[in-house]
Formats: structure tokens, sequence, C-alpha cells
């Protein structure tokens, strides 16, 4: 929370930098793209989803010429291969259309481009670039308060440590400016937990926190499922977090934080269940029987997870891989369009390993470190955020499948903010290991 003229001060910094750098981003990406003959080889190359891009301009630009009365309200799709062809298999063979809907989901993004339209009379592209920037805008402030909130609580190494490995992130700031994804969205929930939440055993702190995080899993499936697994898992890493900062790892604490986490749980799956009704009328009314718009939720859950029986994104036979084969995918995506960040990452733990086996004071210092963080929240909370990372690949491994350029963006959510607050803390100098420990007893 903003707490100070000085956590102020930190917040707006970190929101101009960031925008210079997304600016800076933004003007590689354009130099690089120029040298490239096809434009879909360089966007998969850096991990961008140049189809969702489209998806939202196109339709924004259609909306503002001719309306979406023909497409019931949703996305102009494109892609015959899947999004076309499921609308072709729920409307069965005798029906014909000159265009078809993106249903994947319920579009809310496109509602909101379309609003901007109606309120403010922009164009298609003026509110696809308003869109854009607001997007982005979210995802700076999403990591400002994050890094407010690491100062604050943790100290300015680590502050430094979470701006550096979420603001350098070129991949990252790009896609944020995404209209389809408005990724920030997917950090919210977490977010608010990371804020709001209230360690102990006081239950109005808690509702008011079940509120907002229901609210923003809504929010966030309205505009698309993916991730989603990840996204509602975070929410709880800070409760995990708060219960063994603040009175360890007795019984009561380890059930409390099971009990919350799983509450956390379900009012996530309330808030996609909410979502998925919505989506589920708008589809019957499209359709014109709430019988096919039930078959169209289950075909879009189908050749999202298992695979589909209709062929659409490959049979369920393709579906079998391994736990490791899944979690190698994962890594391998991050590593390739995040590569800098994976080579510092490496530098740093090699630092780490040549100082722990440093003779003289640098080595028991760092070895009292690392026993230090083992025993303190960041340890466990960094576990269980590696967790919340592989969570959607093996939930909905057809579409990880078939999305390894864009799969990258699990890691951000949680599970790298933490890893950036866990190295510090393990590099922190001695005095604030001292300090640390004393205020934990």
């Amino acid at each position: 929370m903003i707490r100070s003229a000085g956590d102020i001060r930190v917040f707006v910094l970190c929101m101009m930098l960031l925008s210079a750098l997304g600016i800076v981003a933004l003007g590689l990406n354009d130099t690089f793209k120029s040298f490239v003959s096809h434009e879909n080889i360089w966007d998969r190359a850096i991990g961008k989803d140049a189809f969702s891009e489209r998806l939202t301009s196109e339709s924004l630009v259609r909306y503002a010429d001719v309306g979406d009365a023909d497409i019931g309200g949703f996305m102009l799709a494109f892609q015959k291969e899947v999004h076309i062809a499921a609308v072709k298999v729920i409307d069965g063979p005798e029906v014909t259309r000159e265009f078809y809907p993106y249903i994947s989901n319920f579009n809310f993004q496109y509602t909101v481009g379309r609003t901007l339209i109606d309120l403010f009379g922009f164009s298609g592209e003026t509110a696809q670039t308003v869109l854009s920037t607001l997007a982005f805008l979210g995802l700076a402030g999403t990591i400002s308060a994050l890094v407010v909130w690491t100062r604050n609580n943790l100290g300015a190494h680590h502050a430094l440590a979470v701006f550096a490995i979420m603001g350098f992130s070129a991949l990252l700031l790009l896609r944020g400016t995404s209209t389809y994804w408005l990724i920030f969205l997917s950090f919210l929930p977490f977010l608010a937990s990371l804020l709001l939440y209230r360690s102990g055993p006081g239950t109005a702190p808690f509702a008011r926190l079940l509120l907002i995080v229901f609210v923003l899993i809504l929010i966030k499936s309205l505009t698309g499922y993916e991730y989603l697994s990840n996204v509602a898992l975070a929410a709880a890493v800070p409760v995990l977090y708060y219960e063994i900062r603040d009175n360890g790892y007795a019984g009561s604490t380890l059930w409390r934080i099971f009990v919350r986490a799983a509450v956390i749980g379900a009012v996530c799956v309330l808030g996609f269940a909410c979502a998925l009704l919505l989506h589920y009328f708008k589809l019957s009314a499209f359709f014109g029987s709430s019988e096919k718009g039930l078959e169209a939720i289950q075909l879009i859950a189908s050749y999202s997870t298992v695979g589909s029986d209709t062929g659409i994104r490959g049979g369920p036979a393709d579906q079998d891989k391994k736990l490791s084969e899944f979690i190698w995918m994962l890594l391998r995506t991050f590593y390739w369009r995040n590569w800098y960040i994976s080579y510092a990452l490496v530098a740093v733990l090699a630092v780490l390993v040549l100082r722990t086996l440093a003779p003289g004071g640098w080595g028991r210092q760092q070895r009292a470190n690392i026993v230090h963080y083992l025993r303190g929240p960041l340890f466990p909370a960094t576990l269980l955020a590696l967790l919340t990372t592989v969570s959607w690949t093996l939930l909905a491994g057809r579409h990880a499948q078939v999305h390894p350029h864009i799969n990258w963006i699990q890691s951000y959510i949680v599970f790298l903010p933490f890893l950036a607050m866990s190295l510090a803390e393990l590099f922190a100098p001695a005095q604030t290991v001292l300090r640390r420990r004393a205020s934990n007893t």
C-alpha cells in the first residue's frame, strides 16, 4: 500500500522508468522487425501473439464502420483451423455465414473497446491505441505497486531486484500493450492479496479481500481463460508468506494457511463460474438455443485441454505427454524468449554457489544467509509460486502445446518476483539479516 510521500515518489519513478523502457522496447521491436522478411517469424521468435492483436484491432475497426450485430457482439474470427471451425461445428452443415465470431471467451476487452467508440466517437484505430495505452499503464502500475511493497516489507535491494527482473523484460513490456491479453489483469489477484491480506484469525479484512479477488477473477475470465489456474493459485501465495512470517510454523498457522488458501481457491472458482455462465448466455443468444450454447462451451473446453474429437487443435491421443515434457516445454519457451534474463539468473546463482563455498568471513556470512532464508517465509512462498507456474501447462495441455511462444508469461505472474526477492535476500548484507531475525522473534 502507498503509505508515505516516499512511496509515492518510488511509485511515480517506477512508472516513468517503465514507460521509458516500454518505448525503447517498442522501438527495438520495430527496428529488428524491419530486417525480417516474414512478419510472423519475428513475432513467434520473440513470443509476440500477432493473432490476438489483429483480432482486437480488426474487430474494433469493423465495429466502428458497420457494427457487429451479425456476429452477436463477439470479435471477428479469421483463423479457419480453430475459431471459424468451432463455429461451423456448432452451427451444423445446414448453416452458412459470411462472417464468423470469435467465441473462445466472453470478449470483455472488445466490449471495453466498443464502449470507448460509443462514448467518445473514436475510430476503431483510436480505440485500439487508447486501450493499448491503458493496458500498458495497468502493467506499469502493477509492477510499480509490487516494487513499493517489496521496498517497504523487505528492503531497497529486494525492490531493485524485482524491478530489474520485471522492468527489463522487453517481452513482458511488449506483451503489456496487447489489447487482447490485458496482461496486467493476470497479476491483480496476486497483487491484491499481497497488499490487503492480514495474518491472524480476524475475518473482516479477509472477507473484503475475497470480494476483491472474486471481482478480479471474474474480469480476467471475461477477457480470456488463459493461465487462469496460475492467476488463482498466485492469490494464495501471500497467505503462506504472511502467516509464516508473522506466526511461524505452528500447527494452527499451517491449518489457517490451508483453510484460507482453499477459500481463496473456491472464490476464484466462483468468479470463473460466473464468467462462464455469462459466456454461456451470450453463446446461447448467438446460436439461438441453450443446447448449442452448452455445446459451444464444451467444445471450447475440450480443444483447450485434452483435445477434441472434432480434430480442432488435434485429437485426445495427441495429449499423451509426460510431466517432464511439459515442464521442459515451459522452461524452453521462457529461456529462448528471455535469454538475457536467463543468463543473468544463471550468473547470479553461480556467484551464490562460489560465495557459499568461499573460505573465511564471506563464506560464513553466505551460509548464515542461506540458513536464515530457508527458515524464513520467502523460501516456502517461492516454492509455492514455482508450483503455480506449471499448473496451466498441466491443466490446459492442448492450449500450452499450440502456444509455446507465449507460455513464458506464466513465470512472471508470481514466481519471478518472488525469485528476485529470494536472491536479494540471499545476498543481503549481514546487518539486514540480523535486523530481520530480530523482527521475526
